[in-house]
């Protein structure tokens, strides 16, 4: 229970209904997830469902093990289930941060997000994870864009004289 004195009115919230209400998740901008002890999202924000570009109701019940995020690694590679930092925290209980992660939810656009995953405890217990995530699409897409750009300079410079020959 938490108490709050404001002037002469104190006001006692359980802690509970203030972490678990819909309005204290949707204060945020980036996504929040909230999963119990088996991976499934027990509580989603609305900058997740916007992320993802699904319902709440639709993201409740899940896991990271779900199929129809197609994603995958920064370099194009399958990111197995198993492997999303979701999954390691609960594994572990250790929290992972800045996992670059490209999902494609059906019907919706691909994103790449960054991920922060964090274990809850409460009173020495651990309930499950908490997932942040936000939008670095843009910026994913600058980094690829330069890694072209690097490589044709590089066959650039490395072979100046086979771009500039004339052959028979």
């Amino acid at each position: 229970m938490s108490t709050e004195s404001l002037g002469e009115h104190t006001i006692s919230v359980p802690l509970e209904s203030i972490f678990s209400s819909s309005t204290f998740l949707n204060s945020f901008t980036d996504g929040i997830l909230l999963q119990d002890l088996g991976g499934l999202v027990v509580d989603a924000n609305m900058a997740a469902s916007e992320l993802l570009g699904v319902s709440r109701e639709q993201l409740l019940g899940h896991s990271s093990f779900d199929e129809r995020w197609h994603a995958v690694r920064e370099d194009g590679t399958p990111f197995p289930g198993d492997e999303h930092p979701a999954s390691l925290t609960l594994r572990t209980r250790q929290p992972m941060s800045g996992v670059v992660m490209g999902v494609q939810p059906p019907e919706h656009k691909f994103t790449w997000i960054k991920i922060d995953t964090y274990p809850i405890e409460v009173a020495g217990h651990f309930i499950g994870i908490s997932s942040l995530f936000y939008d670095v699409t843009p910026e994913v897409l600058t980094r690829q864009e330069l890694r072209v750009k690097t490589e044709q300079f590089d066959i650039v410079t490395r072979y100046p004289g086979d771009l500039t020959s004339s052959r028979p």
